[in-house]
């Protein structure tokens, strides 16, 4: 029987579509194979996951104290560093801060102060299924629209900061990173307040992002409030 041209032609572009996925095919079993041999032979580590209770301590107030460190990123010499996942030892350890933090020669944190009940720092989800990483967020009111109020703020426009807050419990939470500086969020207001029982002051906000919620700073790792040398 002859093959007309054109239909010479249809069958070899449907051998054509069937060669390619059979290939492609292949090629996707022998990628998830070889994804499930690195896992099993331990070419992949995966920490420890744990039991995440109740915790046992009798003290969990909300909210910040009314201190704050604050600095320029660009003035840290050496910044801390989270683990890696790979490395990590258990989920204890993922979001706990090591190393050290110093600055560059003459350059140090400085204390602010918030009205109590106004701090908070939060981290919020973003992205996608698959692709979920976190916005960490620094919230604090500041009363007294004096001089020097004001200067921080214009100060802060634009700049990359970091922040170190310690909450209610002696937790201090590190906001702003090496990869991702802390910035001002133009939502910030400052004001005298409306008549003589307003509240005159300015209330701002700084974020920043991560791969995980906000990173913990532990007790081990000082805060340098005074100049390096």
């Amino acid at each position: 029987m002859r093959i007309s041209a054109k239909n010479a032609l249809l069958l070899t572009t449907t051998k054509t579509d069937i060669m390619k996925k059979i290939f492609l095919n292949l090629l996707i079993f022998i990628g998830l194979s070889m994804e499930y041999f690195a896992y099993k032979t331990g070419i992949i580590k995966c920490f420890d996951y744990l039991d995440v209770p109740r915790f046992s301590d009798l003290d969990n107030m909300g909210g910040t104290t009314t201190k704050f460190y604050y600095a320029l990123a660009a003035d840290v010499d050496t910044w801390p560093t989270l683990p890696d996942p790979d490395t990590a030892t258990n989920i204890d350890d993922l979001q706990v801060l090591t190393g050290s933090l110093t600055m560059k020669t003459s350059k140090n944190f400085f204390t602010g102060y918030m009205t109590p009940d106004t701090g908070a720092v939060t981290s919020n989800d973003q992205g996608e299924v698959d692709g979920v990483s976190q916005k960490h967020v620094f919230k604090l009111f500041h009363p007294k629209m004096a001089a020097r109020l004001l200067g921080f703020i214009r100060a802060t426009n634009n700049q990359g900061m970091v922040f170190i807050v310690p909450d209610a419990n002696g937790t201090h939470f590190m906001i702003g990173n090496e990869q991702f500086p802390a910035l001002k969020d133009p939502s910030g207001e400052a004001g005298t307040g409306e008549g003589t029982a307003g509240r005159n002051g300015a209330t701002l906000s700084f974020f920043s992002y991560g791969k995980g919620p906000v990173p913990i700073l532990p007790d081990t790792i000082t805060v340098p409030l005074t100049p390096a040398t």
